[in-house]
């Protein structure tokens, strides 16, 4: 992972989600991070754990719903090593949209997206 933009990421769910990210949750954004350079690609990753992501916005409504926006939440703390996992990546793909190009390419204005909200 030698892309800055990987390094922030990893810190802005880590700061969010200290409870998703922690061993489980953070080896499995890794490898979702670094298969993006690999012949596997992200999405098989992201297969290959099952996410459902019907699931993970379930979650993370009933929690805000229950202790408010504020950040950092505490979500995934009872919650079994699967589901860490599937949770962190999900918000890894929410968070984070992979645009291939060279160093300093300027971002096409179809790869903006506006924030989502629960």
């Amino acid at each position: 992972m030698s892309n800055r933009g990987n390094d922030l990421l990893l810190k802005l769910l880590q700061f969010r989600y200290p409870r998703v990210m922690v061993e489980e949750g953070l080896r499995a954004v890794r490898q979702w991070l670094e298969a993006s350079s690999q012949l596997e690609g992200p999405a098989s990753v992201y297969s290959r754990w099952e996410v459902e992501e019907d699931w993970c916005l379930s979650v993370l409504r009933s929690y805000q719903a229950e202790h408010g926006p504020d950040f950092p939440w505490s979500v995934g703390e009872d919650m079994s090593a699967d589901g860490r996992r599937q949770l962190a990546l999900f918000l890894a793909r929410k968070h984070l949209h992979n645009f291939d190009a060279t160093h300093c390419t300027p971002l096409p204005a179809e790869h903006f997206q506006m924030p989502w909200h629960l």
